[in-house]
């Protein structure tokens, strides 16, 4: 993958920027290309930040640690501290009390205040009647980024409204306590009736019938990487939008102009918000248009691609990474595997160190306690490895 980017990226179309979301596998692979092998020497590697910055009062809920979190976590942190730039989708409000000393200590961070809609122009449209009475939820499944909170408040505007629907839009996560599915954790605690009013349509595509309409509510899960581009979107098509106090979204919008804007993790706060903009036309139609006309004043494309031109030239650090030397042809590389009862992934990180081509290698693979039977037998069945057990 890197030998790709390396072939098309630096050399067949040398470019003088790249921009990355920090939520992106490929700007970590770029970063590390850069910093490690001197590759991209002349090419600036811009990362693209929303959600990291985002200021939620309270303490965040805990989330099961897994293998796929400690990665992406590693992944984000590094391109942050590494990067050529940094752009920020959200205004920065007190950055210093983020609890992110290695990214803090880092300054500037660059700020580009405009993120795209997705589809550009807003709509204007006018709403079909009844459309309030659809209710979306946007962003991925998490047990921070509000679902639960919005299904709470879904069972209370149900009560109330029985012809109301809700569709929620957004990637799914191995999140549950047990690693599996949010979204079937939510689902399961769920009572009939709004089980049977609820669809699930998994990630936001362009398309009709995934797509929120002109005067559907939209419901912004903030505590996400795409925040900026949700609350966007929902605002572009003339939808009522409401967004948690706090959030990176809330940045994007006027309270009672262009959203409603509610406390957050209060289910009936948003239950009553919900409410409102069914029961009052007039409400739900001020939220509409708000919305699309902010989008029309403050995100078209043209502003926002003068945004990042200005963001490029002035505050890039073209030459900030020196060319790197690869080792001595006899020098020594010594790469460190730490398991603890992940040995179905054991072999293959031997193999991705091995095909690495680089003759003078020490592989130590340190096995912290493990108690799984297979992860075991692996480690006790290793060869051509140093290996090292110790108690967990």
């Amino acid at each position: 993958y890197t030998t790709l980017f390396r072939s098309r990226l630096a050399t067949d179309q040398p470019f003088d920027v790249v921009e990355f979301s920090s939520a992106a596998g490929e700007a970590l692979t770029a970063v590390r290309a850069k910093r490690l092998l001197g590759a991209f020497a002349s090419t600036a590697l811009v990362v693209r930040m929303g959600a990291e910055f985002e200021i939620t009062p309270g303490t965040p809920r805990e989330v099961p640690l897994t293998l796929e979190r400690s990665v992406d976590s590693f992944a984000r942190d590094y391109v942050l501290v590494h990067a050529d730039a940094l752009l920020t989708d959200t205004p920065l409000r007190d950055f210093a009390s983020l609890e992110a000393p290695s990214i803090v200590a880092r300054a500037p961070v660059q700020v580009a205040p405009f993120v795209p809609a997705p589809r550009g122009v807003p709509t204007l449209s006018i709403p079909e009647v009844g459309a309030v009475l659809t209710i979306w939820h946007l962003g991925e499944l998490t047990p921070g980024s509000g679902i639960d909170t919005f299904l709470d408040a879904a069972q209370v505007v149900l009560a109330n409204e029985p012809q109301a629907k809700f569709i929620v839009a957004g990637d799914d996560t191995p999140s549950d306590p047990f690693g599996r599915s949010y979204w079937e954790s939510c689902r399961r605690r769920l009572s009939s009736p709004l089980r049977e009013a609820v669809t699930f349509v998994g990630p936001l595509t362009d398309a009709r019938n995934a797509v929120p309409m002109a005067g559907n509510q939209c419901v912004i899960a903030s505590a996400t990487a795409d925040a900026a581009g949700g609350v966007i979107l929902a605002m572009a098509h003339s939808c009522a939008v409401v967004v948690r106090e706090g959030s990176a979204a809330a940045a994007f919008v006027e309270s009672r102009v262009s959203a409603a804007v509610v406390p957050t993790d209060d289910a009936s706060a948003l239950a009553t918000t919900m409410l409102d903009i069914i029961a009052k036309p007039r409400f739900a139609a001020a939220l509409s248009r708000g919305g699309a006309l902010r989008v029309a004043t403050h995100y078209q494309p043209q502003q926002i691609a003068a945004a990042m031109a200005l963001a490029y030239a002035w505050h890039v650090p073209w030459n900030s990474h020196a060319e790197i030397s690869p080792p001595a042809a006899d020098e020594l590389v010594s790469v460190v595997i730490p398991l603890f009862n992940q040995g179905h992934f054991l072999l293959g990180a031997i193999e991705s160190v091995r095909a690495a081509g680089y003759p003078h290698i020490e592989i130590v693979v340190v096995d912290d306690g493990s108690t799984d039977p297979q992860t075991i037998e692996i480690f006790d069945q290793l060869g051509g490895v140093t290996k090292v057990r110790q108690a967990n």
